[in-house]
């Protein structure tokens, strides 16, 4: 958190179907919660689900910042109650003491392709001072019937 702050957090196009419901705060260790009911084959989908706004500090020093989350066993349901496991591929932001003419900018790895349902989060550039920098948090290999319910901490 010195490095840099979470300061918002908006729902994505894949999870459009749910209802979001955020932290009264945010910060290190903030809960975002999905729900939603009698979903059809058509609202499940890969995609954005979650886009994250930090604040970097003035003061951060070049480096890799993990940003990383996380789920409960037993967070993430289907509609028959059945608990869903996920895998997670976390993420960071670079930060560069020096400005670049493109902050925020995605990092893209070279992965192995996923084959099981899984969180990634992606990697973005940004400098010292950015106000706002965006980590969108999308799911790959959505194939569950159903969500029913989504918990993640961030």
């Amino acid at each position: 958190e010195s490095v840099m702050t979470l300061v918002g957090a908006d729902n994505g196009d894949a999870f459009d179907a749910l209802t979001l419901t955020t932290p009264k705060r945010f910060r290190s260790g903030c809960n975002f919660v999905w729900y939603g009911e009698a979903l059809d084959e058509s609202e499940i989908a890969d995609g954005n689900i979650l886009v994250l706004k930090f604040d970097v500090s003035t003061n951060a020093v070049s480096g890799n910042y993990p940003v990383t989350i996380k789920y409960n066993d037993r967070d993430i349901f289907d509609a028959d109650l059945n608990p869903i496991s996920i895998d997670i591929k976390n993420g960071e932001i670079k930060v560069n003491e020096t400005t670049s003419d493109k902050p925020d900018q995605p990092i893209v790895p070279d992965e192995p392709e996923i084959t099981e349902p899984t969180f990634v989060v992606n990697s973005v550039k940004a400098n010292a001072g950015d106000p706002e920098v965006e980590v969108a948090i999308n799911i790959v290999n959505n194939v569950s019937p159903i969500i029913f319910t989504v918990s993640l901490i961030v």
